[in-house]
């Protein structure tokens, strides 16, 4: 039933015969968020990740400073990327909100959240910018005060990085 939702959301354009582009691209980016979203809550991850490959072209052709909706989408991609274990891509995406951060204003909670994202993915990898990055995303946090419960949960990496580091050099000692 959510799909359909989403499917009538992109005939309305059609429907009524509207051609302005902003509204187009915004009706795009609202409808590709839902049904990314409702991959997600369905555990759909392969149909995600080949959604977000079909829906690429169109997001790269949107300026940055369209609208904020756009960095919405883009964390959506970024988690879809994630959850189908496309790290490259997660932090592709990732990527594209850090940078922009420069020349758009983005909310808070979503820079926030891309950071925290981008520790975890580093984690996952066990990449040597893992504690890099986990320092940079706690420096950042400081600056934040509201958001102590992202600096708790930036914590848990830091303890789950610092126990897998253990593991793995335990795992390499009893290798050699």
């Amino acid at each position: 039933e959510a799909f359909e939702i989403v499917k009538r959301q992109k005939e309305f354009l059609q429907h009524y015969g509207i051609k302005r582009p902003t509204l187009s691209r915004i009706v795009f980016l609202h409808t590709s968020e839902s049904e990314l979203y409702i991959f997600y809550k369905t555990k759909k991850h392969a149909a995600a990740s080949t959604f977000v490959k079909q829906i690429q072209p169109a997001v790269k052709k949107i300026e940055i400073d369209f609208n904020p909706i756009l960095f919405d989408l883009i964390f959506m991609m970024a988690v879809t990327e994630l959850m189908a274990n496309d790290f490259k891509a997660t932090i592709k995406w990732l990527n594209q909100i850090l940078n922009a951060e420069r020349e758009v204003i983005i909310r808070k909670e979503l820079q926030i959240n891309a950071r925290l994202l981008y520790v975890i993915v580093l984690f996952e990898l066990h990449d040597i910018l893992c504690e890099n990055r986990w320092n940079a995303a706690k420096r950042f946090l400081a600056q934040e005060p509201q958001f102590k419960m992202q600096l708790k949960i930036l914590e848990v990496i830091k303890h789950l990085t610092e126990n897998s580091s253990r593991k793995m050099r335990r795992a390499e000692l009893i290798k050699s």
